[in-house]
């Protein structure tokens, strides 16, 4: 039988649903390969992240769909959701991907997760995500917030063993102080990541990174900007990108325009497009003031 796996919102980033699906259909001894609307499948799998990704109008009409951008209780059958992903299929990528924790305690209203995934509980281990490769990139929404003696020990093994990681929807910078001398020890691929979505966490940012430092981190932090669009939107997300980088002149700021779970009429207006191509590019923050591009911006938008 042949199978075909889809990944709606593109290739750039490994899809973990669809690499378990490739693994247990090869495992059954199908075959399996990326869709191609000029070919015939005995079934066509779908996986779409976000809801403002638009359908692939070439899918059949019979193609199981999946995923938070279909459906945010969307989930793989069990016996599909305990295999093992498919590198396979992404021949270029050398990384190990996966969740040690799914869910978390927060709830924040612009974040579907606690929705999804409930409750932080821990699914997996460190050495069961990677099987062999040397470094991971971690998916899970608030590591930190999971029970203390399962955080210090997946720190321990990555510390042991040398693992490289990448929590790459960043750390609770609440709770970073608590674990702040062995997260200095652990390589990072290329960040320790936070995020800072409010004013209100601005302190808990700031006091995250001193610690870092007082334990010796070097190198970069990336600390995730949330803005909202309106005059007080673009602001409050200026303020906090001066007070992170003027802390210290390593904090790497990235801001994330806001986009609406459920409504894809909100789009991030032009102010914010333009504080995010800002601030996202590090040689345009440093050369210049934000409200000096905003007006080159604004004139390019309208020439255009």
């Amino acid at each position: 039988m042949k199978f075909a796996i889809h990944a709606v919102d593109g290739h750039r980033f490994p899809n973990l649903a669809l690499m378990r699906i490739s693994s247990w259909h090869k495992a059954q001894g199908h075959d399996v390969e990326w869709y191609n609307p000029l070919f015939k499948y005995d079934r066509v799998y779908a996986s779409k992240i976000f809801t403002f990704t638009p359908d692939d109008p070439y899918l059949p009409d019979d193609a199981i769909r999946g995923g938070t951008g279909y459906d945010v209780h969307s989930r793989l059958p069990d016996e599909i959701a305990v295999m093992p992903p498919d590198y396979s299929i992404y021949p270029c990528v050398s990384d190990a991907y996966g969740f040690l924790t799914r869910g978390c305690p927060n709830k924040c209203p612009w974040c579907i997760v606690p929705a999804k995934e409930g409750n932080i509980h821990p699914v997996a281990d460190i050495m069961d995500i990677l099987r062999g490769r040397t470094s991971a990139v971690l998916m899970d929404n608030n590591f930190l917030s999971g029970p203390e003696g399962f955080v210090i020990s997946q720190l321990r093994q990555i510390v042991w063993h040398r693992i490289r990681v990448d929590f790459n929807q960043a750390l609770d910078a609440r709770r970073i102080p608590d674990y702040a001398e062995i997260l200095a020890r652990v390589k990072w691929l290329k960040y320790i990541r936070m995020s800072c979505d409010t004013d209100a966490m601005i302190g808990p940012c700031l006091k995250a990174i001193r610690e870092l430092r007082v334990y010796g981190l070097r190198g970069d932090i990336m600390v995730y900007v949330l803005a909202m669009n309106g005059d007080d939107g673009q602001k409050s997300a200026l303020r906090r990108i001066r007070e992170l980088t003027d802390s210290d002149d390593r904090v790497v700021p990235f801001v994330m325009p806001y986009r609406s779970f459920t409504d894809n009429s909100v789009m991030p207006d032009d102010d914010l497009k333009a504080l995010a191509r800002w601030c996202n590019r590090v040689w345009l923050r440093k050369s210049c003031e934000f409200n000096e591009y905003k007006k080159n911006y604004k004139k390019g938008k309208h020439e255009t």
